[in-house]
C-alpha cells in the first residue's frame, strides 16, 4: 500500500494525516484470526481483506460527510472487526478524531438502489484517487455492494 502517497492527499490536514498513519499501523491480527478460523480463509487472504478495509476506512477518514458504501468481499473484515467492540471503538476515537464510524445496513430496497449508486460514483472514483486501481477481486465493477457507514458523535 502507497501511504506516502495517501499522506500526500490529506496533507493540509494533519488531524486526517495522523489518523491515517495511525490506521494503517493497526493492529488487527485478532480480527484477521477470528476470520482464519469463522470463514476457513487463509491467513494470507485476511491479510489481503485487511489492507482493503485499511483503505476503506481511510476513505472515511480522508473524506467526511459522504456516506461510502463498502463492497460485500471487504465487508465481511468490518463485520469481524465490529466483534471486537474495544478495540473497534478505540480505532475510531484514535484515527476519525474521536468520531464514530457506524456500520450502516441497508433496510429496504430503496436502500440497495441509492447504496449501489454511490458505491460506483463514490467508493470507487476515491479509492481510485486513492491508492490507484481496485482490485476487481474485493471491489468489484459491477455486481451489489451491502451497506455503508455514517459518522456521528
Amino acid at each position: 500500500m502507497n501511504t506516502a502517497k495517501v499522506l500526500r492527499l490529506v496533507d493540509g490536514d494533519p488531524i486526517r494525516k495522523r489518523g491515517i498513519s495511525i490506521l494503517m499501523d493497526w493492529d488487527m491480527d485478532d480480527v484477521k484470526k477470528r476470520l482464519v478460523h469463522d470463514e476457513g480463509i487463509t491467513w494470507e487472504e485476511a491479510g489481503a481483506l485487511e489492507a482493503e478495509y485499511k483503505r476503506f476506512i481511510a476513505i472515511i477518514i480522508a473524506n467526511p460527510g459522504p456516506r461510502f458504501p463498502i463492497s460485500k468481499q471487504v465487508d465481511p473484515f468490518w463485520h469481524a472487526h465490529l466483534m471486537f467492540t474495544r478495540d473497534y471503538a478505540e480505532m475510531c476515537s484514535k484515527v476519525n478524531n474521536g468520531v464514530f464510524i457506524h456500520h450502516q445496513p441497508m433496510t429496504e430496497k430503496q436502500d440497495a438502489v441509492e447504496v449501489r449508486a454511490n458505491y460506483f460514483s463514490s467508493t470507487l472514483p476515491e479509492y481510485q484517487r486513492m491508492f490507484g486501481d481496485p482490485n476487481p477481486k474485493y471491489w468489484p465493477t459491477v455486481g451489489f455492494v451491502h451497506c455503508s457507514f455514517k459518522c456521528s458523535d
